[in-house]
This record gives structure tokens, sequence and C-alpha cells, in this order.
């Protein structure tokens, strides 16, 4: 009896068993051909461990509430919250806090950073986040219905405007983002890390023109 693999791609294996010309078995017929395929299932994959990904330590952040009983201020949170990548790995991003309405509510004891958030805004609240940019990396050009708090950390990163104008930005600087497109580049070898806080924002308009939000490479210019 012979027996072959033939892997025709990463997901199946299929397994030939061909018996002698001369003699069969009980199994096996003579002069037969038996196919096998075997599929295998991807495996769920986790998201991406990407804690190692930069030299930078992970953000730690210190979140406060009131204790539901005495009313006294306490910690809630001391944690260096979940990062995930962005803009196909140029990147690393960590959520540390975000609300959906305004006033907000300071009563909740959930973890706001778990909220999920589509894109960058919070319908009608906030969203506070850590960004570090990869060296020589630059992130598309793209716009939000949203005023941008932009606080540089370390490192130094060059903001780009649509009209071309350029500001080289350093630690202690903040950039207000005001519904403009515009890209985040790292022209150095070093990582760059930045905090923003991003309020949602009614979309500019332009000579009867709305300017909505926009992301170079995924949506068509406007």
């Amino acid at each position: 009896m012979h027996l072959g693999f033939m892997v025709p791609n990463r997901a199946a294996i299929a397994l030939v068993i061909k018996s002698p010309d001369a003699k069969g078995s009980t199994f096996f017929p003579k002069n037969t051909l038996w196919m096998i395929r075997i599929q295998f299932e991807q495996p769920h994959m986790a998201p991406p461990d990407v804690t190692n990904l930069t030299p930078l330590p992970n953000p730690r952040r210190v979140v406060t509430a009131n204790n539901a009983s005495t009313g006294i201020g306490e910690v809630l949170f001391n944690d260096a919250p979940q990062t995930t990548i962005g803009f196909n790995g140029i990147l690393r991003e960590a959520a540390i806090w975000t609300t959906s309405q305004s006033p907000a509510d300071n009563s909740s004891r959930e973890d706001a950073a778990l909220k999920p958030v589509e894109g960058l805004v919070s319908l009608g609240g906030t969203n506070c986040r850590v960004t570090d940019l990869g060296p020589g990396q630059a992130s598309p050009m793209h716009r939000t219905n949203s005023i941008d708090y932009n606080i540089i950390i370390s490192g130094r990163a060059v903001h780009v405007l649509e009209d071309g104008s350029e500001q080289e930005v350093g630690p202690g600087d903040v950039v207000v983002q005001r519904g403009t497109n515009h890209r985040w580049e790292n022209r150095t070898n070093d990582w760059v890390r930045w905090v923003s806080v991003l309020v949602e924002a009614t979309p500019v308009e332009v000579n009867g023109k709305v300017l909505g939000p926009y992301t170079e490479g995924v949506d068509e210019h406007p």
C-alpha cells in the first residue's frame, strides 16, 4: 500500500491511499485509488498583543469616582488600558476614556474605555486616547466632525494640512484640530506619542458645501 500527501492550500490536506497492483487488502481493493480530504478550520485569532510594539511604555491611566456608599472620592481604575494597532499597523492606540453625552455622567462606575466608538468620534460626547506613531510613518490625510485637542508627550511629529502647510511639534506643544483635513508624519528615527481629546462638532460648511468625514484611500475626496 502506498501513502502520499498533497497539500493544495493551507486550509486542507488530501491523503492519497493506493493499493498494490498485485493484490488488494481487506480494506482497500486492488488497483484502487482512495483520497481522503482533511479540512482544517482556521483557529479563532485573538487581537494581536502590541504591548511590545514600541519602546514606549504602555500609557497608564488613573480614573477617579465617588464611593457609592460614602460619596468620598476614590480611585476607580489604575491600570494600563488595552492597546490596538491602527492604520494598517503604523501606529498604536490606547483608549483612555469616552463619554456619550454632554454634560457627562460621572455616576457610572463602568469602564467607559471599553464602550465601542465608531471611527474616532464619540457621538454626543468625547473620546480621550493615546497614539504612538512609528519612525518614518505617516497617517492618511483625514478629517473628522470634531474639535481635537492634541498634546504631544514625547518625540517630534509634523502636522500637515491639505494646503501643504507644515508645523513641526514636540513635547508640550498642543495642536487644536478643527475639522480640517490633516496628516501626522514622523520623520525621525524615534516613536512619537500624543494624547488626543476629541469632542464631537457640527460639520464645517464652506460656500454651502458640507465638509464631512474623510479618510484618504477609503473615501472619495469631497
